[in-house]
């Protein structure tokens, strides 16, 4: 009876691991949402530019104050350089924002949710997919959750052409060189579904 109970111990605490492993990775999935304008011509884009990231309210997250590699001034070199990444390997090149076909613009939401309705408004433009556009920003309400990057592609009408958002979990325990590891993970996942495929070398 004692090995019976010993291995019947072995069987639970092993679908006990189980469990945890799927709730944590679960937990830890990666939510990505796209949207673009179908008459934008994606083809014919050919440079990029940056619109700086608008302020946040607070560049703070839940437990920052023990683990500061969450902050956006921690976070967003590293943002920028995989939004960077992603472009150019579709053949996309930088230049100053004053001459690019497009401008790029992204969000960050460590701390607490963000409504879409406000994106865009800060740069004041309208999105080519919400009709009508009922205002200077985004009409819809899609609610992005903590972790959350959303990425927009702004053509020279001031309209988002695109946008691509992605939402996990925030991990406090990561360390910056695994955060950084997720980000280039979470922004690679986001551009999978850019309309321009990566350029063949």
């Amino acid at each position: 009876m004692l090995m019976c109970a010993r291995r019947t111990s072995k069987v639970a605490a092993g679908i006990l691991g189980c469990s945890l492993a799927a709730a944590i990775t679960a937990a830890q999935k990666l939510e990505v949402q796209t949207h673009r304008d179908q008459r934008a011509d994606f083809s014919a884009i050919r440079t990029y530019g940056w619109l700086p990231t608008p302020p946040a309210t607070s560049d703070v997250a839940p437990g920052a104050l023990d683990n500061p590699n969450l902050s956006a001034k921690v976070l967003d070199p590293h943002i920028v350089a995989a939004i960077d990444r992603e472009l150019a390997a579709r053949g996309l090149k930088q230049v100053d924002q004053a001459e690019s076909d497009v401008r790029v613009v992204y969000y960050a939401a460590m701390h607490v949710g963000v409504e879409s309705d406000v994106l865009g408004s800060y740069y004041r433009y309208t999105t080519g997919w919400a009709l009508p556009a009922v205002s200077p920003s985004t009409a819809s309400m899609t609610i992005y959750q903590r972790g959350s990057v959303i990425v927009d592609v702004v053509n020279r009408t001031d309209t988002a052409i695109w946008r691509g958002s992605v939402a996990t979990r925030v991990n406090h325990e990561n360390t910056l060189d695994k955060r950084i590891a997720r980000i280039n993970e979470a922004i690679a996942k986001i551009f999978e579904r850019f309309p321009l495929p990566r350029v063949k070398k």
